[in-house]
């Protein structure tokens, strides 16, 4: 089958910048919300999940999540921020399944999100990244 648009795949090269900004955004806002907002939201779900104390569980899911957007925001160590994205991805897919919190954030997206952390994994950070491939 043809291309319907193949001047465009001259363009294939700036695909992993686009997920690399969609999923680094998503997980700097989130982290971000989570250590400021949504605190005590996570506090009591840690607690409910007899992870003591759900302070310090909350906070370093806050900075984990922020750390690793930034990272694969920037383009710098993208494929190790990508897979601490989605060991938290999954572990998030989890709590989201025993616990109903935080309610914004739903299965549903957390897959596409999954997706795009596994891409970076396996391409690469793309055009315009401090990461260099060896």
């Amino acid at each position: 089958m043809l291309n319907v648009f193949p001047d465009l795949l001259s363009y294939s090269l700036f695909a992993p910048i686009i997920l690399r900004l969609v999923l680094g955004g998503f997980l700097l806002f989130t982290g971000v919300k989570i250590i400021f907002s949504e605190k005590t939201l996570w506090i009591d779900a840690f607690e409910k999940f007899h992870l003591h104390p759900g302070t310090f569980f909350a906070t370093a899911l806050g900075i984990l999540e922020s750390a690793s957007g930034a990272l694969i925001l920037i383009g710098l160590y993208t494929q190790v921020g990508a897979l601490v994205s989605t060991v938290l991805i999954v572990l998030l897919m989890v709590f989201k399944k025993k616990f109903d919190i935080p309610k914004h954030r739903d299965i549903v997206t957390y897959l596409p999100l999954l997706a795009i952390a596994l891409f970076l994994i396996i391409f690469g950070a793309g055009k315009f990244a401090l990461d260099f491939p060896l």
